[in-house]
C-alpha cells in the first residue's frame, strides 16, 4: 500500500511540473512532494518496525511452542525448524536443515501416502497421523498437519509442517483399554449381576450373569426386570441388600438381593449426556433362601411333634382313664360293702380304714382326670396362610419321598388363603396324613402319593392319596378312632388326632378309594371369616 502511495504521488509529481509556469509553483510542488515522500518513509519505518515485532513474536511463539514446527521447500528440503522439533526428533538444527522431509517417517499405511500426497500436490492442507522416527530410531506417533505456501504467482514455494506428539498419549490410551478390558473381564466373571439401566427402563450395559439371568426369565425380559428393578428403588437415590423374587420361563423362581446407587450418566458412560444411570447388582440367595425356608418348614415340623407329642399323652390318658374306670368303680363298691360288713361287727377302726381306702381310691381317679385336664393341647384354632404352609410341606416331603423311592407329585390351587386353624396344628395334620401314605406305602412297586389343594368359594379342600393297598370299607370309620391300627408296634393315634384337629376347627375328614388305585383322606376346612 506504501508502495503504491509512493508512486501515485510520483505520478502527480509529473503531472504537477508540467503545470508550473514559474518557479515559486516549482518549489511549492517539489516541498509538497516532499512532504508526502516523508511520511511514506515513516510509514514505511512503522511498518518495518511493526513486521520485526511480529516476526519475533512469531519466533517466540515457534519456539515455546509445544508442537513441533518446520518449514520445507516444495522439493521436501527442511529449511527451519523450531525447538520443539528437535525434541522430537533427537536431532539439533544443524542436523536436520537440508534434510529431506521424508527421511523422517516411517513407512505408514498406502492409503495415508497417497491422500497426503494428493493433498498437497492440490495446493490443499492436509491432516492425520503419521509415525516419526527419532534419532535413537525409537517411533513417535504424531498428528500431522501440512499447509502449502504459495508465491503472489500462486507458485508452491514451501511447506509448513505441524506435529503434535501422540506418543504418550496413545500409550495411555492403550494402557485404558486394556483395564477396560481386564475390568470388563473381572466383571464378567463376577458372580453378581451387574447392569446398568436408566430411569425410564432404557438398558445401558450389563455382564454376563446379567445376560444368563434375562436368559432364564424369557420373553422381553428387560422390560419386565427393569420394571421390578426400578418399582423397588422408587424414588429413592440408593437401595442396599433388598430382597427380591423373580420369576423364570419354566415357572421356577430365583431369590435376589439387590444393591442399587443413583450415579451421573457422565461417570458411567463415555460422552453421556446429562441426567442419571442406576447401577444395579443382583446377588443370588436362592439357595441361602431354599436353605432357610428349609430350616423353618424343620422347625415348624419339630414343633408340631411336640404338639402330638401332647395329643398322644391325652389320648393315652384318655384310654388309660376309660380302661381304669372299671375297676376303679368295683374296688369302690367291694370297699363300700367291706365297710358295712364290718360296722356290724363292731370293727370300727378296720372299718375306718376301708373307708380311707376307698377315699384313696376316688381321689386316684380325680388326680388321673386332673392330669387328663392339663394335658390338653394348645387352641386348634387361629390363622394359618395355606400357600406358606403348602410350601414348606412341599419342600419337606420331595426329600423325604425322594430319598423313600416315592413318587411326589402336588396339585395347588390355593392361591393363598387363610384358614381358621393354628399353623402347627394344620402342619401336624398334614404330616400325619403324607406319613400314614408313606407307611403305607411299604413294600409296594412304584410307589406314589399325590397331596392336592384346592380352594373354593367358602372352604378349602384337600386330599392326600397313595398307590397302596387301601382301606377296606368297613374301617373307613374306625380308623380314625384311637388306638386302631393294622401296622404292627405303632399306637394307632395318628389318624385319631387328624380327626379330632379338624373336628375342632369346623371341618371334616373321611376316606375313599383313590385313582392311583389305593386310599384317599381328603378333608374339608372353612376359610377364615372375611378371607
Amino acid at each position: 500500500m506504501i508502495i503504491k502511495s509512493l508512486l501515485a504521488e510520483i505520478a502527480s509529481l509529473k503531472t504537477e511540473f508540467g503545470k508550473a509556469d514559474d518557479e515559486a509553483s516549482l518549489r511549492n510542488v517539489v516541498k509538497t512532494f516532499l512532504g508526502n515522500l516523508e511520511e511514506c518513509a515513516y510509514r514505511l519505518l512503522r511498518e518495518r518496525d511493526s513486521r520485526q515485532s511480529q516476526e519475533m513474536q512469531m519466533e517466540m511463539a515457534l519456539c515455546y511452542s509445544e508442537d513441533a514446527v518446520s518449514v520445507a521447500t516444495a522439493e521436501g528440503d527442511i529449511r527451519l525448524v523450531n525447538p520443539a522439533f528437535e525434541r522430537l526428533t533427537g536431532y539439533s538444527g544443524s542436523e536436520i536443515v537440508g534434510r529431506d522431509h521424508d527421511s523422517f517417517w516411517f513407512q505408514e499405511p498406502a492409503n495415508n501416502r497417497e491422500s497426503l500426497s494428493a493433498s498437497i500436490k492440490s495446493g490443499r492442507q492436509w491432516r492425520g497421523e503419521f509415525v516419526s522416527k527419532s534419532k535413537s530410531g525409537q517411533p513417535r506417533t504424531t498428528e500431522l498437519s501440512i499447509a502449502p505456501i504459495t508465491s503472489p504467482s500462486g507458485a508452491l514455494t514451501h511447506f509448513v509442517y505441524i506435529q503434535r506428539d501422540l506418543t504418550e498419549k496413545k500409550k495411555m490410551e492403550e494402557k485404558i483399554a486394556e483395564q477396560k478390558s481386564l475390568l470388563e473381564a473381572v466383571i464378567n466373571m463376577a458372580p453378581n449381576a451387574i447392569m446398568i439401566i436408566g430411569p425410564s427402563g432404557a438398558w445401558e450395559m450389563d455382564n454376563m450373569r446379567a445376560k444368563t439371568l434375562l436368559s432364564d426369565m424369557g420373553a422381553n425380559s428387560r422390560a419386565r426386570l427393569a420394571e421390578t428393578l426400578l418399582g423397588n428403588i422408587g424414588g429413592r437415590s440408593a437401595v442396599k441388600a433388598a430382597k427380591i423374587r423373580l420369576a423364570f420361563s419354566e415357572g421356577a423362581a430365583g431369590h435376589y438381593l439387590m444393591d442399587s446407587e443413583k450415579i451421573p450418566a457422565r461417570f458411567l458412560i463415555p460422552g453421556g449426556s446429562e441426567g442419571n444411570l442406576f447401577l444395579i447388582t443382583l446377588s443370588d440367595i436362592s439357595e441361602l433362601e431354599a436353605k432357610s425356608r428349609e430350616a423353618l418348614v424343620r422347625q415348624k415340623a419339630l414343633s408340631a411333634s411336640k404338639i402330638e407329642q401332647g395329643l398322644v399323652q391325652n389320648e393315652l390318658t384318655s384310654g388309660f382313664i376309660y380302661r381304669m374306670r372299671q375297676p376303679l368303680n368295683v374296688g369302690i363298691a367291694i370297699s363300700a360293702r367291706m365297710g358295712d360288713q364290718l360296722e356290724r361287727k363292731d370293727l370300727d377302726s378296720l372299718g375306718i380304714n376301708v373307708k380311707l381306702m376307698g377315699g384313696l381310691v376316688e381321689k386316684m381317679e380325680g388326680e388321673l382326670v386332673k392330669f387328663k385336664e392339663q394335658s390338653l393341647p394348645v387352641e386348634v384354632r387361629g390363622i394359618c396362610n395355606a400357600g406358606e404352609l403348602l410350601d414348606g410341606l412341599e419342600l419337606l416331603y420331595a426329600e423325604r419321598c425322594g430319598s423313600a423311592g416315592i413318587r411326589f407329585e402336588t396339585d395347588f390351587t390355593e392361591d393363598g388363603v387363610l384358614l381358621p386353624v393354628a399353623e402347627e396344628m394344620l402342619q401336624l395334620v398334614f404330616m400325619k396324613l403324607m406319613d400314614n401314605a408313606c407307611e403305607t406305602l411299604s413294600g409296594v412297586k412304584s410307589p406314589q402319593i399325590r397331596l392336592s389343594v384346592k380352594a373354593r368359594a367358602d372352604y378349602l379342600y384337600a386330599s392326600v392319596e397313595d398307590n397302596g393297598p387301601g382301606i377296606p370299607e368297613a374301617e373307613r370309620f374306625s380308623v380314625f378312632e384311637p388306638f386302631h391300627t393294622t401296622k404292627p408296634r405303632r399306637a394307632g393315634l395318628s389318624l385319631a388326632l387328624v380327626h379330632q384337629i379338624i373336628n375342632r376347627a369346623g371341618g371334616w375328614v373321611g376316606v375313599e378309594d383313590s385313582e392311583l388305585g389305593g386310599a384317599k383322606l381328603s378333608l374339608r376346612l372353612p376359610l377364615a371369616e372375611g378371607k
